[in-house]
């Protein structure tokens, strides 16, 4: 009987390594995947891509922040 969290972080790495080869495919596969939910994968890549777009956001928040500061100081 194999282990679920050693087949769910082996199928996490094998997704990582197909995203660093071919990125543009491989977001769009993804995309696929997690809509359909057919891999234990589903939830990871769901939960990264939420990760990923907060991370944005709060990156470009940030940075108009320090320009709205920079202005005002200026």
């Amino acid at each position: 009987m194999s282990d679920p969290d050693f087949e769910l972080k082996h199928e996490a790495v094998d997704e990582l390594k197909r995203l660093a080869a071919h990125p543009v495919q491989e977001v769009e596969r993804l995309e696929k995947t997690a809509v359909e939910g057919r891999t234990a994968a589903s939830i990871l890549i769901i939960v990264s891509g939420i990760f990923v777009a907060v991370g944005l956001i709060a990156a470009a928040m940030y940075g108009l922040v320090e320009l709205v500061t920079w202005l005002v100081e200026g």
